[in-house]
């Protein structure tokens, strides 16, 4: 059986990956990397990323959503979403979130920007895919509060276990980045080893991550195959089993083929 990995987060659409498309993905298939989910962060990029998985039917998945740095404080500016919903090849709703470290928009404008997509995840049946940065517990808490649903990923987890195995019952996954290429990320690293196998994917978010550990220049989704390396020396499993239960997951929660 041919091997195959999921790139469950990368912004394909945005430069330079965006600029040529069709060679990113020759290289990628070259990895093995056979399916990209990506994600929007405003109206104009959730328009592009649907507009690219239309190009690219099966290879490339869609998710739309506002970012919690998204400034705009409009209520209304999540109208687009409803529509956008219903075009093929999206299947989640995303990025969204709370990201503390940013000073504006505040947490006012973030947490009912990001239970309102929620809500819509939930209406729509469709996971999400969080951006989440020193508000763990604010999004655990708002997430427990809406209970069992749609689920969704973790986008590049660097939460506790015990924030995570509270979030596992409701449907999430967490994602594993390239930042477990580098050994001083020693934290990330050796939270890793007790993480269960079952709940992980595997995304580059390139072309926003920078670089790997072993690699120079721009990420793209062919280097997700150094993170599934990582993952393998770290989890001390083989590299065809990481690739193999990482796609599993990916698959069994963004319901493709």
């Amino acid at each position: 059986m041919p091997l195959m990995i999921i790139d469950t987060h990368c912004h394909i659409n945005e430069p330079p990956l965006g600029q040529n498309i069709a060679q990113v993905l020759h290289e990628a298939e070259a990895s093995d990397v056979k399916i990209i989910l990506a994600p929007g962060t405003d109206e104009r990029s959730s328009q592009e990323v649907v507009s690219v998985a239309s190009q690219y039917p099966g290879v490339i998945s869609a998710a739309v959503g506002v970012h919690p740095q998204i400034t705009s404080t409009k209520e209304d500016d999540l109208a687009f979403l409803e529509s956008l919903l219903q075009q093929p090849g999206v299947v989640a709703i995303g990025e969204i979130g709370i990201d503390a470290e940013v000073e504006y928009p505040d947490q006012n404008i973030q947490i009912p920007r990001f239970i309102t997509q929620l809500k819509l995840a939930y209406k729509h049946n469709l996971p999400v895919l969080i951006h989440c940065r020193r508000a763990f517990q604010k999004m655990q808490e708002i997430l427990q509060s809406l209970g069992p649903g749609p689920g969704g990923i973790l986008h590049s987890w660097a939460g506790s276990w015990d924030i995570l195995k509270t979030l596992i019952p409701l449907g999430f996954y967490y994602g594993v980045s390239g930042v477990v290429t580098w050994p001083k990320a020693r934290r990330r690293r050796e939270a890793l080893v007790t993480l269960p196998l079952d709940r992980m994917v595997l995304e580059t978010d390139a072309p926003y991550i920078g670089t790997l550990h072993a690699h120079k220049g721009q990420v793209a989704p062919k280097d997700i195959v150094e993170t599934c390396q990582a993952v393998a020396e770290i989890k001390g499993c083989s590299y065809q089993e990481i690739a193999e239960l990482t796609t599993m997951n990916a698959k069994k929660l963004l319901r493709l083929a």
